[in-house]
């Protein structure tokens, strides 16, 4: 897979570099290039849903919240982006989903530290 990091680096170099030739709209590519992180991390929210097997284990619980949690995120930003930033119910959908993630983000931390803790004590 690191060939696809590559060939990603590449192609914003390469737009980088081609902007001394051509007008470059950043803001449309970066719009665009929101539609592309919301539309995979939502596939793979789904997919590691739907497929794995997440709740066998402390991590993959909190995995599964925050692929969730991001997948909303950036689906609710793409909605404001492309249609209006000022549709119908956008704050209180937008209040719902970014508590949702500050409420997730702190048993996560938790988690994390707890994990690490383990693990060093694994080690020693």
């Amino acid at each position: 897979m690191k060939w696809a990091y590559l060939v990603g680096a590449l192609g914003i170099a390469g737009t980088f570099i081609s902007d001394i030739w051509l007008d470059i709209d950043y803001d449309m590519g970066a719009n665009v290039s929101l539609i592309y992180i919301a539309v995979l991390a939502t596939i793979f929210a789904v997919r590691y849903a739907v497929w794995s097997k997440w709740w066998t284990n402390r991590i993959g619980k909190i995995y599964v919240i925050k692929s969730i949690i991001l997948a909303l995120v950036l689906a609710q930003a793409v909605v404001s982006v492309w249609c209006t930033d000022d549709y119908p119910g956008r704050g209180m959908i937008r209040f719902a989903i970014y508590s949702s993630g500050a409420i997730a983000f702190l048993p996560m931390i938790v988690s994390l530290v707890r994990e690490q803790r383990r693990d060093r004590k694994r080690l020693n």
